[in-house]
C-alpha cells in the first residue's frame, strides 16, 4: 500500500535505481532536456512525445549524474504506471557523467530575465566520439542558481 505522501513509492524507486546503477542517490531534480536532433541522436534518445524538450529526472548520485527520461508526457498515466510497477519500453537512463569533456554553466543573466525562463536553464557541453562539441540545456523546475552547485561535481573539462 502506498502512503499518501508517496514515501513508500519514492523509497522503492531509490532502492531499485541504486541496485541498477550501484550508486547512491544524493538528490533528484525534475528537468527538461532542450537539445537539437544531433544531440538527441548521439544520446540515443528516440520515440519521446516532444523531442524539443525531453522531460526526466536528473539524478545526482555519489559517483555519477544520470538523466532518467520519463516515458510519458501525461503525469497521471506515468504515476499509475510507476506505482503499478509497469515499465514503458521507452524508459531510458543516460549516464551523463560518462560524457567526454562534460561541463555545466548557468547562462549569463540579462536585465529582462524576469520575463523569460532563462533563470531556470543550465547549459551542458560535451564532446562526442568524433571530438565535436555538443551543446544543450536543462530546463529546471527551480531557479538554476539554487541547484548550480550540484552540477559542479560532475564537470570535467577535458578534451
Amino acid at each position: 500500500m502506498v502512503k499518501k505522501d508517496g514515501v513508500k513509492t519514492r523509497l522503492e524507486f531509490y532502492a531499485a535505481f541504486e541496485k541498477r546503477t550501484n550508486d547512491k542517490i544524493i538528490s533528484i531534480e525534475m528537468a527538461g532536456l532542450k537539445a537539437n536532433p544531433e544531440v538527441l541522436g548521439y544520446l540515443e534518445i528516440e520515440g519521446v512525445p516532444d523531442p524539443s524538450c525531453v522531460w526526466g529526472l536528473l539524478i545526482f548520485c555519489e559517483n555519477g549524474l544520470y538523466f532518467d527520461i520519463l516515458p510519458s508526457d501525461n503525469i497521471i498515466l506515468l504515476i499509475m504506471q510507476r506505482s503499478s510497477g509497469k515499465k514503458d519500453k521507452k524508459e531510458k537512463v543516460i549516464e551523463l557523467h560518462k560524457l567526454s569533456g562534460l561541463d555545466f554553466k548557468i547562462p549569463d543573466r540579462r536585465w529582462y530575465d524576469f520575463m523569460s525562463s532563462r533563470k531556470y536553464l543550465v547549459d551542458m557541453k560535451f564532446f562526442d566520439t568524433d571530438g565535436k562539441e555538443q551543446i544543450c540545456a536543462f530546463q529546471l523546475q527551480k531557479k538554476a542558481e539554487k541547484v548550480a552547485d550540484k552540477f559542479l561535481k560532475y564537470s570535467h573539462k577535458e578534451k
